[in-house]
């Protein structure tokens, strides 16, 4: 009996490296934004902050955007618990921990 269409991803994930798991480009992600992290710089010189995304009561999602001009964005919608939509994202498997989605932001934000 073939599996339905989410669990074979669901298996796909555990089972696959995070380079060979597929991307979804172009998704948009609603939830509320916590601990907005100071500006970093990457391997490659690219500047970028974290932050953690909450899509469900226990879903927590690390964010990594590399548009540092939206960093008072996510700083003025986490200290006021807005809710917010981070359009264009990128999901991807994290390398630092197993099964933890990371939404990498290059353009739109809006609060709600």
């Amino acid at each position: 009996m073939p599996l339905p269409q989410d669990l074979t991803w669901d298996i796909q994930f555990i089972m696959a490296s995070p380079s060979k798991v597929p991307r979804s480009d172009g998704e948009t992600v609603v939830g509320h934004l916590h601990c907005v992290s100071p500006m970093k710089m990457s391997k490659n010189s690219r500047r970028y902050f974290e932050a953690t995304l909450q899509t469900g009561r226990e879903e927590l999602n690390r964010v990594v955007c590399f548009s540092p001009e939206k960093r008072d964005q996510f700083i003025h919608a986490a200290d006021n618990r807005q809710a917010v939509k981070l359009v264009a994202t990128r999901k991807s498997i994290s390398k630092f921990s197993v099964g933890f989605p990371v939404f990498v932001s290059e353009i739109g934000i809006s609060c709600h």
